[in-house]
């Protein structure tokens, strides 16, 4: 395996970015739509775990028709932009929304690192509201 394979170093991690990019969205989109933690992880896997395995699907597809490629580099990234695109949608998928909780529940809260609901530190003003005093 030679070039192919450094190729395909680049292109699965770019894939990856962009299931974590469409979890993150939805996860932050669930808090309009359900109060609880397990509504929004069945809503967030609902909404971006279709969309990503859809865009893993076309990639997959996409990748195994240069199997009938007659160049060996252009069948050696194939496979390996396929298996890379489905592991890329396990992995997210299995991993991030969890992810997602966790850092909302313990590090979402306070602006200091690793306080969770323990800082009784009061907010910082926003911008408006030190215009007005």
């Amino acid at each position: 395996v030679g070039l192919p394979a450094y190729v395909s170093a680049f292109l699965v991690p770019g894939i990856a970015a962009d299931f974590i990019l469409l979890f993150t969205d939805a996860w932050r989109d669930s808090a309009r739509h359900h109060a609880g933690d397990l509504e929004r992880i069945v809503w967030t896997y609902v909404q971006a775990g279709k969309t990503a395995l859809a865009s893993s699907a076309l990639t997959v597809v996409a990748a195994i028709a240069n199997l009938a490629s007659w160049s060996r580099h252009l069948r050696e990234i194939g496979v390996l932009l396929a298996f890379g695109a489905m592991f890329a949608w396990v992995v997210v998928s299995a991993a991030y929304v969890p992810l997602c909780l966790i850092d909302e529940r313990y590090f979402g809260v306070c602006p200091s690192f690793g306080c969770g609901r323990r800082c009784r530190r009061p907010p910082s003003p926003s911008a408006k509201e030190r215009r007005s005093a």
